[in-house]
């Protein structure tokens, strides 16, 4: 009796919220932990956010930026399978037909049979068939800077563009020095023309991408997720807590040495006076929040990293203009 009470209690309890609410939002998790590395015949990456709709005919030859040696599959889809896909089950008064769509970077996972999906973090998947048909779809999306941080651990260059949600408020260090090897990205025929399983067998096992990996670096305000969040991020602060006036969230798209978050001396010859906080390594899977005071007139903070044989300089400031952070290439003395 007690049992058949509590089960007519949740009805009830779903009305109350229903009523209050006007939906009810049911949650539910996945992860892509299913792919068999030994079916994936391709795995390539497209960056669509120059497209207008952003749903998946965007996602062609044009839009590819990267496509994985067959060697990386395999750490690519244990990355993959590590990042939690949410979805909702929602429940409202009357029919909706909400749209969807894929965020900037969009994975196309190809499989020796000819059948692919689509992923991204933008709240949108799909699978097709080999002739292009679309044979299911889902809703699930994940977090953003997760996401993107797995993609930049694979595009060999400086190619990389920040979603709309993070790029108004942030500074981007670009390494855009010539590479002597450049990479190159060829396009895939078109459908027409295509002998599918042949031709992506050959284009997985070939290497196409060898130009060493380019450094973007990039500063943002913190959110009280970097600042609360202990596990997946590392975390500097500077020794007198009580005049910390900024928490700022640095990431690198490949791993530097020698990190540093530095005191700079407030003047003009930007002299390094001690170093407040060190790392031996730093890569894109744990960024850096560091919690510091900034003085918006002078330089009075940095960080220092080794890269490409030497030691960079970057002091960190604020923007007269609109009070933006920002990084500085330095030279101290």
């Amino acid at each position: 009796m007690k049992v058949y009470k509590k089960l007519l209690s949740i009805p009830m309890i779903l009305c109350i919220i229903f009523s209050l609410t006007g939906c009810i939002i049911i949650p539910r998790y996945k992860h892509y932990d299913d792919i068999d590395v030994e079916k994936v015949s391709a795995i390539e990456i497209h960056d669509i956010c120059e497209c207008e709709w952003k749903i998946s005919s965007d996602v062609n030859a044009e839009t590819l930026v990267y496509s994985l040696d067959e060697n990386e599959f395999s750490d690519f889809l244990n990355k993959l399978s590590k990042i939690q896909f949410k979805d909702y089950i929602i429940i409202v008064p009357a029919p909706m037909d909400p749209s969807f769509n894929y965020g900037i970077y969009v994975v196309k996972i190809k499989y020796n049979n000819g059948n692919y999906i689509l992923i991204s973090d933008g709240g949108f998947g799909e699978s097709f068939d080999a002739d292009g048909n679309r044979i299911d779809k889902n809703h699930f999306g994940c977090d953003t800077e997760k996401w993107e941080n797995l993609i930049f651990d694979y595009l060999p260059d400086e190619i990389i563009n920040y979603s709309d949600a993070t790029s108004n408020d942030e500074t981007s260090i670009v390494d855009s020095s010539d590479v002597e090897s450049e990479t190159t990205v060829s396009s895939n025929p078109e459908p027409s023309t295509i002998d599918n399983s042949k031709n992506e067998k050959e284009n997985a096992s070939t290497p196409t991408n060898t130009a060493p990996k380019k450094l973007k670096l990039t500063i943002k305000e913190a959110t009280s997720k970097h600042n609360n969040d202990m596990d997946n991020y590392i975390h500097f602060s500077d020794s007198d807590t009580d005049y910390i006036n900024y928490d700022l969230v640095i990431n690198t798209n490949i791993q530097i040495d020698n990190f540093k978050f530095i005191e700079l001396d407030e003047s003009d010859s930007l002299v390094v006076v001690k170093t407040i906080s060190a790392i031996g390594s730093f890569s894109p899977s744990k960024p850096i929040v560091i919690h510091t005071y900034l003085n918006d007139i002078m330089y009075n903070r940095g960080i220092s990293f080794s890269y490409n044989d030497a030691t960079k300089y970057y002091a960190i400031g604020v923007s007269m203009n609109d009070g933006s952070v920002e990084l500085t290439e330095i030279f101290p003395d």
